[in-house]
């Protein structure tokens, strides 16, 4: 995703608790004969969320049947803000087919 897509979406979502950016997509996992899944996949998303961005941010991603192994790196620097301002943090979670409320419900 482009960071102009992500400062498009961040405008659009104004005042909302969370944000919701397009999902990341791979192509079917391969099953060789031996169990073994397909070559690996890489996906990169860069972008900037503005200071006064939602406090939530997910990025769907679409695991297909198969993938044995989801791994994940991220840089952040974290800039001065405005006096009176929350500052910001960046942590990263998974959540399942069940969704994003508290049990998975």
């Amino acid at each position: 995703m482009r960071r102009r897509d992500v400062l498009r979406i961040s405008a659009l979502a104004g005042a909302a608790g969370a944000l919701t950016l397009e999902p990341v997509v791979f192509a079917h996992a391969e099953q060789r004969a031996d169990g073994d899944g397909g070559g690996e996949q890489t996906r990169t998303v860069r972008g900037h969320l503005p200071t006064g961005a939602p406090d939530f941010v997910y990025l769907p991603v679409e695991v297909p049947d198969g993938v044995r192994e989801i791994s994940v790196s991220y840089g952040y620097d974290k800039p001065q803000v405005p006096a009176g301002t929350q500052g910001n943090a960046c942590d990263i979670g998974i959540f399942d087919e069940r969704g994003i409320e508290l049990g998975g419900r």
